[in-house]
């Protein structure tokens, strides 16, 4: 309409050669920016928002655009479809290409039926709490395991900076006789800036830098197999990334977890095993935490989708002579150090196999089942001597792709540990074995079925185990 009405004004009015020379050219622009408008879909003309680029500087939408490797930062079981949670991205200008600045908000609901054949070994499997006196069958459910997550990315004058908060219902309370409320626990709290695009500087709470995180295994469980690194705590992590290789280091809360030894135990008159705190109270020991932890990790990721790791931790255990009533008047230091070596192996795209072995010379609560602590108080009240317990784990599964929706893994641990003064009594090794089926018809569903055996070695008693059924049902958000 537009340019016929210009073209038949021209006519009408009879004006002159270079006026019609002048109202073509605008009409040639005119026709341009038309044809342009018509050349952009329709579904680029509005942002995710349904809002025009020009009017909506906020936007809302489904998935994540973090553009993060998520096995990087989290356990398998652990992790959520990116195409699932709620992102609110802010971009100051409609001229700028990306949002500056994202948050999304994530998590899982979970629940879990639990049925025991020997005994009531609570909310999670620990091969460790596996008694001889108890031989009772156990239905438990629960939804502790049920997660909330929240984390960013800005886009800032020093580099991009990453956040993460997130937290679980795995803090205790609650009970089974009227509201079975569970206290809400902090699981990860942490910032990450982008010093250059190939180093970061983490601050917060993360796994630790020694635990592998890409082979650990896959289970209905919580816990998982025995024998394998699993802690998470406040640290300092530098970082460097650059393809296939990733290089960190960092600094780590200590947390000197040591015990009264049988001789000292007799002297001192508690029971062996009782542990040091670092409030004295009534404790025969008071542990000191004067040094922070040291881990360095090593990760490579070959062709072919295999990946590699080897990280290693050294500790300063200590307990200072400060406590009264008959309590360790002396103290003494030592030190602790441990090794983790993990692989990822994919066989032809048919299954995939994982396997962690550590081992270390008081690293006893770096493991899942460091039931033991880290170091044994020998000697005497007024001369102790802290002695480093020697342990070692294992952890292999194999792991099959069954169907698109179904994978089913059979996974394998072990834990064993040597102490100068074991005795009767006592726990020497720990097994356990998880067979599992899971099904993920669709990105907000998963749910799987577990059988779990696990057994453990008493000095002077036998070896004691007990079998678990469980079915957990995981809705993500």
């Amino acid at each position: 309409m537009l340019l016929g009405g210009a073209a038949l004004g021209v006519a009408v009015s009879g004006a002159q050669a270079d006026e019609l020379s002048a109202l073509k050219a605008q009409l040639a622009t005119l026709q341009n920016r038309v044809d342009q408008l018509e050349s952009i879909n329709p579904k680029d003309r509005t942002d995710r928002s349904g809002l025009p680029n020009s009017d909506g500087l906020i936007t809302f939408h489904r998935g994540s655009d973090l553009g993060r490797d998520q096995s990087l930062d989290t356990r398998p079981g652990d992790y959520i479809p990116t195409d699932r949670g709620f992102t609110i991205a802010i971009t100051p200008s409609a001229d700028l290409p990306a949002p500056v600045h994202e948050v999304t908000l994530s998590g899982y609901v979970k629940g879990d039926f639990i049925y025991d054949t020997h005994q009531n070994l609570g909310d999670s499997f620990a091969a460790s709490l596996i008694s001889g006196g108890d031989d009772r069958e156990q239905v438990r459910l629960h939804a502790r395991q049920s997660r909330f997550r929240v984390r960013s990315k800005s886009e800032t004058s020093i580099g991009q900076v990453n956040t993460l908060i997130e937290g679980d219902f795995f803090g205790g309370g609650g009970n089974q006789i009227v509201s079975n409320s569970s206290v809400f626990a902090l699981r990860h709290a942490w910032g990450e800036w982008a010093v250059t695009p190939n180093i970061t500087i983490r601050v917060g709470q993360d796994w630790t830098n020694f635990m592998n995180l890409f082979a650990y295994p896959d289970t209905v469980d919580f816990f998982g197999p025995t024998g394998i690194p699993f802690v998470r705590q406040a640290q300092v992590r530098l970082t460097y990334a650059n393809g296939p290789l990733l290089f960190a280091v960092s600094v780590e809360n200590p947390e000197t977890d040591v015990a009264v030894g049988t001789a000292l135990a007799g002297t001192l008159g508690v029971t062996t095993g009782t542990g040091c705190a670092e409030a004295t109270g009534t404790n025969p020991c008071e542990a000191a935490d004067n040094v922070p932890d040291f881990t360095a990790r090593l990760q490579y990721a070959a062709p072919g989708g295999h990946k590699f790791e080897v990280s290693g931790v050294a500790r300063s255990l200590r307990i200072d002579g400060d406590v009264a009533g008959g309590g360790v008047t002396g103290s003494d230091s030592t030190f602790a150090w441990g090794m983790m070596g993990a692989a990822s192996i994919n066989l032809a795209d048919i299954a995939t196999l994982t396997a962690v072995a550590t081992y270390g010379d008081g690293i006893g609560r770096y493991t899942i089942s460091g039931v033991f602590g880290s170091a044994v108080v020998a000697g005497t009240a007024a001369s102790p001597n802290l002695q480093t317990i020697e342990s070692w784990g294992v952890a292999a599964a194999l792991g099959f792709g069954l169907t698109e929706t179904t994978t089913m893994n059979v996974v394998l641990g072990h834990f064993d540990q040597t102490r100068n003064d074991i005795v009767a009594g006592q726990i020497d090794d720990l097994t356990t074995v998880h067979v599992n089926l899971w099904w993920q018809p669709a990105s907000e569903f998963r749910m799987g079925v577990e059988g779990v055996w696990g057994n453990n070695d008493i000095v002077g008693a036998g070896t004691n185990d007990a079998l678990r059924f469980q079915l957990g049902a995981e809705f993500y958000f």
